[in-house]
């Protein structure tokens, strides 16, 4: 799973970050070869980037329809996206 968050404090993007990974558990479940009673270790990074265009969700939907990415749930503001193509590399984007 590969979660994009952003945050305007490292606190903000962890809260974020925490938020879209129980909200991708809860809608595509552990992998099998996951148990409820197992740790899972988690990497993240923290850094800047060059000003990105400016899109809208909408439009970045589409742009990801292109490329075989579909939407399987939205809460609010987040909304999980599956790549139907290939379901090992999941990707989530969530928008604030």
């Amino acid at each position: 799973m590969i979660s994009l968050v952003k945050g305007y404090s490292i606190e903000e993007a962890l809260k974020n970050l925490k938020e879209a990974s129980e909200l991708f558990i809860d809608t595509m479940g552990l992998p099998d070869d996951i148990k409820e009673s197992d740790t899972i270790i988690a990497r993240f990074e923290v850094g800047t980037h060059e000003k990105l265009p400016v899109l809208s969700g909408r439009e970045l939907i589409k742009i990801l329809a292109k490329i075989g990415f579909s939407p399987v749930r939205q809460k609010g503001s987040h909304i999980i996206l599956v790549n139907e193509t290939n379901l090992l590399n999941d990707m989530q984007f969530i928008f604030n």
